[in-house]
């Protein structure tokens, strides 16, 4: 399974959610008589790292091994950013595995797409891909204790099932060095709570990661001080259950939610993600389509999305509906200091359920 994911990246042959607001990914470093600032982001999967410079360059390293060790696949490429839809198409130069493990890599001129929040998060695309590949800023361990919202971005599990949990409240708590699963709710009718088993897991940061097993699941999550993290457990049956989730804002209103966002909606069911646009007014009614990034223009019908309730069931959540689904979102005000809201949904229609990511422009 880890090895269909790594093939993605490639035209022939790849989501997410915790996002970090911590600015500990940017670098600097000579480049001639410029100076070339950089911007790096890790996420799972088993391990994914991409790093930005200035001079629209990127690197692009996975391991299947989620220590990072050794690196699989490693991908130099050029971006451009779109100005009107703010995506990043990224082409590539240059594909290698060095471990030998990947005998295909993706060839020069494959392109994907992303959208960023510098020294913030970075959400990847790759072309001929049916995921989204989540990244937050690299490298730092929170020095105090960090609450995030969490969504499922990824499982395998029964939406229809009232005992499963797709949304929640984790910590990790510096003073104990633990991470904590606080709260997790259902997408089933009225969002019942769900039991929580076992609550606290012992464990240690380092590099920005924490590595632990529970269950018969190997999880890491990717940590920063001024943010969230991504949280990914893979179970021995290569089952992967990927959560993404945002700093808790208690005080957020419907109204603060009012923009124009780009985003990329992922179809859990019928593994497959595309680029949109949302508008959203200041009562929660949001109109969007699919749209090109290049241009800008709509590609496919409108949808229609209402928020109807904020802080609900926990602070920081909101829910609404998209057409006759049931909708439940996670926010981020001024993500990173960025002066750009950050919308992480998750959808359900009894059967399955679909995420939407969204970067307000």
């Amino acid at each position: 399974m880890l090895y269909k994911k790594m093939i993605l990246l490639s035209a022939t042959c790849a989501t997410a959610l915790l996002i970090s607001a911590c600015g500990g990914g940017e670098s600097k470093k000579s480049g001639g008589q410029q100076q070339i600032t950089s911007n790096s982001y890790v996420g799972a999967g088993s391990l994914w790292n991409i790093t930005l410079d200035s001079n629209n360059s990127f690197n692009i390293q996975y391991s299947i091994d989620s220590s990072g060790s050794p690196i699989d696949l490693d991908i130099n490429g050029t971006y451009v950013t779109h100005a009107s839809s703010k995506f990043k198409t990224l082409t590539i130069n240059q594909a290698s595995s060095p471990s030998g493990a990947i005998t295909t890599p993706p060839v020069s001129n494959d392109t994907g797409y992303g959208l960023e929040i510098p020294g913030y998060a970075f959400i990847l695309k790759p072309s001929g891909s049916n995921e989204i590949i989540s990244m937050v800023s690299a490298g730092v361990c929170p020095t105090a204790s960090v609450y995030y919202n969490y969504v499922s971005v990824k499982s395998s599990e029964q939406v229809s099932d009232p005992t499963n949990g797709f949304f929640g409240k984790v910590a990790y708590d510096t003073t104990v060095n633990q991470l904590q699963l606080l709260d997790k709710y259902a997408l089933t009718s009225g969002n019942p709570a769900v039991n929580i088993t076992n609550s606290d897991f012992n464990t240690t940061c380092s590099n920005g990661v924490v590595n632990f097993t529970a269950g018969g699941s190997n999880i890491s999550m990717y940590l920063t001080q001024a943010g969230g993290g991504i949280i990914h457990s893979e179970s021995s049956n290569g089952d992967d259950e990927i959560y993404f989730g945002l700093p808790i804002e208690a005080n957020a209103s419907i109204a603060d939610l009012s923009g124009v966002y780009s985003g990329i909606v992922y179809d859990n069911d019928n593994n497959d993600a595309n680029p949109v646009k949302l508008t959203c007014d200041i009562l929660g009614n949001c109109t969007g389509s699919e749209i090109n990034i290049t241009d800008d223009t709509n590609s496919s019908s409108v949808g229609i999305i209402n928020l109807t309730a904020a802080n609900d069931p926990l602070p920081g959540f909101f829910k609404g509906t998209v057409g006759s689904d049931s909708l439940i979102c996670g926010v981020d005000l001024d993500a990173g200091g960025s002066g750009k809201n950050v919308i992480n949904c998750i959808s359900n229609d009894n059967t399955s359920f679909k995420n939407v990511i969204l970067v307000e422009r």
